[in-house]
C-alpha cells in the first residue's frame, strides 16, 4: 500500500520566489524611472558646417602690388650758378643725351681760359728744363721742381674743364620727368636736387611674398617660363598683363614674416601707368611649381581654425558623416587673405569642417549640420 505525501509549503515557497524577482527588476530600474521619468541619449549639436574645395582649385593667389619705376634718379649741378635754362615740366618725356638745365657758366669759363694758359707756361718751361737738363747745365732739383708745376697745371685745366661740363645736366636715360623742385633763374647749390626722372618704357612690380609660401620655393621646382599676371581695375574692365619675375629680397620686411619680389612690366602703350600706382598680382602656383605644390593648401575662414595651446598645435574640427560625430585634427598655417587663411594637413578634398562655436566642441561629440532655410 502506497502512502501519498503532502507538501504543505510548496504553494508558499513559489509565492515567496515572485516577489523575489520582482524585488530585483525595480531595483535595477533608476530613481528616475521610479519618478516616472524616461531617460533619452543627449541631442547633438546643431554646428554649422563648411566644405574644403578640391585641390588645385584655390592654386591661384592674389597679392597686392605697387607699381615703381625700372629707373630712378634725382639730378643736380656738381657746381654752384644762377639757372638759366630749365623749361622742362612735370609729364615731359625726354630721351637719353637730352639737354634738362643748364647755369650760368660765363664765370667757369674765365677759369678754365686761366688755367689753360697757365697749363701752356707750364708746358712751354718745363721743355727748356728739359733741353738745359740735356746739357747739364741744370740740377735735376730743377727739373723736378719744373715737372711738377707741369702736373699741377694739367690736374688744374682737367678740373677747370670738368666745372665748365657740370655746368649743364644731360638726361642719362630715356624717361619721364616725375617732378621738377625749383625753377628757371634761380641761384643753385651743389647736389640741389633739380627734378626727378624716371624710366618710362620699364616699370617694377613689387608684391610682399609671406614665407610660409616662400618656404615652398626653390629653383629646381620653379617653372621658369611661368608668368604672373598683373591686373588692373579700369573703368568698365579689369586689364591683365604678364610680368616677368626680376629679383626678390633676402631680407624680412620691417614688422613682417614676408619678403618682396619685384617683376618687371613693358609699359603698355594702350594704358597709362605711373609709379606709385596700385594693382593686383595674380600667381597660379599650379602653373608656377614644377614639383612640389602649394595646392597641398586649402583656403578655410580664419574663424575655422583654432589654436590648442596645450599641445601648441593649430586644429580644425572635421565632421564625420557616418557617425555625425566630429575629432581634432592639426594642421600647419599659411597665407592670410582677408578674412581667411591657408592651411594643410590630414584632409581630402570635399571634407567637412565645423565653421563656427570651435571653443564649444569637444572630441567625439555628436553634431550635426545646422541646417538653414536656403541649406547649409
Amino acid at each position: 500500500m502506497c502512502t501519498k505525501i503532502k507538501y504543505p509549503q510548496l504553494k508558499h515557497t513559489k509565492k515567496l520566489l515572485a516577489v523575489l524577482v520582482s524585488v530585483l527588476v525595480v531595483g535595477c530600474k533608476s530613481e528616475s524611472d521610479l519618478n516616472g521619468a524616461i531617460v533619452e541619449p543627449p541631442l547633438p549639436r546643431p554646428i554649422k558646417l563648411m566644405k574644403l574645395k578640391p585641390s588645385g582649385f584655390e592654386n591661384v593667389q592674389h597679392f597686392p602690388a605697387t607699381i615703381t619705376a625700372n629707373q630712378e634718379v634725382e639730378l643736380s649741378f656738381q657746381v654752384s650758378g644762377l639757372l638759366k635754362k630749365f623749361d622742362i615740366k612735370p609729364g615731359d618725356t625726354v630721351k637719353k643725351g637730352q639737354l634738362l638745365a643748364a647755369i650760368d657758366d660765363r664765370d667757369y669759363r674765365n677759369q678754365l681760359a686761366m688755367r689753360a694758359a697757365d697749363h701752356q707756361l707750364a708746358q712751354m718751361q718745363f721743355n727748356r728744363i728739359s733741353n738745359l737738363l740735356d746739357k747739364k747745365m741744370i740740377s735735376h732739383a730743377e727739373f723736378d721742381n719744373a715737372s711738377a708745376q707741369l702736373k699741377a697745371a694739367e690736374a688744374s685745366l682737367r678740373l677747370a674743364q670738368d666745372q665748365v661740363k657740370d655746368t649743364r645736366v644731360f638726361a642719362p636715360f630715356s624717361g619721364q620727368i616725375a617732378a621738377t623742385m625749383t625753377e628757371n633763374y634761380q641761384y643753385i647749390q651743389p647736389q640741389q636736387t633739380l627734378l626727378l626722372l624716371q624710366d618710362s618704357e620699364e616699370l617694377n612690380v613689387a608684391i610682399q611674398l609671406p614665407a610660409s609660401i616662400l618656404n615652398n620655393l626653390h629653383k629646381s621646382n620653379v617653372n621658369p617660363n611661368y608668368q604672373p599676371t598683373l591686373l588692373l581695375n579700369g573703368k568698365n574692365q579689369t586689364h591683365a598683363f604678364p610680368i616677368t619675375y626680376k629679383q626678390h629680397s633676402t631680407q624680412a620686411s620691417l614688422g613682417t614674416q614676408s619678403y618682396e619680389v619685384v617683376f618687371s612690366l613693358q609699359n603698355p602703350e594702350d594704358l597709362t601707368l605711373y609709379a606709385g600706382m596700385g594693382a593686383t598680382v595674380s600667381i597660379d602656383f599650379n602653373q608656377a611649381m614644377t614639383t612640389t605644390k602649394v595646392t597641398d593648401y586649402y583656403q578655410v575662414p580664419l574663424n575655422a581654425v583654432i589654436a590648442n595651446d596645450a599641445l601648441g598645435t593649430n586644429q580644425v574640427w572635421a565632421f564625420n558623416p557616418s557617425t555625425n560625430t566630429i575629432s581634432a585634427k592639426n594642421v600647419s598655417i599659411g597665407e592670410i587673405v582677408g578674412d581667411s587663411i591657408f592651411i594643410s594637413g590630414d584632409l581630402q578634398p570635399n571634407d567637412l569642417l565645423a565653421a563656427s562655436g570651435l571653443t564649444s566642441l569637444t572630441e567625439g561629440m555628436l553634431v550635426k549640420p545646422l541646417v538653414r532655410e536656403r541649406g547649409l
